[in-house]
């Protein structure tokens, strides 16, 4: 009878702890973004994008970044690769933990304006 009472306490405790004694992290929110030969993706977990480059035009493609941190204090950024079709580049961030980021693809042409795609959220 002891033993019964001391496996349920030990398995009352275990779930405690897997069911709600540990916190959770904040889950971020990755999006990706796509226009005429680019591709943009926002990563969540390392704070980063990955641009790449998907068609043989001669484009240069990049990503329009913006982002404003808690202090309210706004920056922007433009990723840009010139590696050639079928290539990609890293850009890493160290954005704060559950702040939004609003990024776009867009592909730098001998004509204006560019194409670029609609603006996507991310959340960091």
């Amino acid at each position: 009878m002891n033993f019964r009472r001391r496996t349920l306490a030990v398995s009352a405790a275990a779930a405690t702890l897997v069911l709600g004694g540990a916190t959770s992290a904040f889950a971020g929110i990755d999006a990706t973004a796509e226009a005429a030969g680019v591709k943009v993706t926002f990563h969540s977990y390392g704070d980063y994008f990955k641009v790449c480059d998907m068609a043989t035009d001669s484009g240069n493609p990049y990503a329009d970044v913006r982002y404003t941190n808690a202090a309210g204090s706004s920056r922007t950024w433009r990723h840009q690769i010139d590696k050639g079709s079928g290539n990609c580049g890293k850009f890493d961030h160290n954005f704060g933990e559950g702040r939004t980021v609003l990024f776009r693809a867009c592909n730098d042409t001998p004509w204006l304006p560019d194409p670029c795609s609609a603006w996507k959220t991310g959340v960091a």
